[in-house]
């Protein structure tokens, strides 16, 4: 059985022991306050599921997905957007990426080929806008 706290009264305040169901609670300015502490919740295990007894059998294998394309998702996500916002887009691309300080040529080249798989007009589009904001450097794509 839980014990209650003793409390001796000075004053305002009122002083109360540390029983084990009470919890300190102190704040910068001003005195010291005893709050009653959560009941605990017991534990309670999962509901029982069924388990299948049958049994998984196979040789597990890392192997190329055949026919992979990578590329026609994006595009087709690009394409279904109007084209104010396929002007956002490019735009991001170049502000936020390709025309970075760390980016090289090199990589810019690299991803403008990428995106250059996903849509030929964004590929164009984001060559043409690196081409004309870095104004010296010119973007050549490799051929495929």
């Amino acid at each position: 059985m839980a014990r209650k706290p003793s409390s001796n009264t000075t004053g305002n305040r009122s002083k109360v022991s540390n029983p084990s169901w009470m919890v300190k609670l102190r704040r910068s300015a001003g005195p010291t306050t005893w709050l009653r502490a959560s009941t605990p919740v017991p534990a309670v295990n999962a509901e029982k599921y069924p388990l299948s007894r049958e049994s998984v059998c196979g040789i597990r294998q890392k192997t190329r997905i055949p026919k992979e394309n990578n590329f026609a998702q994006p595009g087709e996500l690009y394409r279904s957007w109007n084209s104010e916002r396929r002007e956002r887009f490019a735009m991001r691309i170049v502000d936020n990426f390709l025309l970075q300080p760390r980016v090289t040529p090199e990589l810019q080249r690299i991803w403008i080929d990428f995106w250059s798989q996903a849509d030929e007009e964004l590929g164009a589009k984001l060559m043409e806008k690196v081409n004309a904001i870095a104004g010296g450097e010119t973007v050549v794509l490799s051929s495929p």
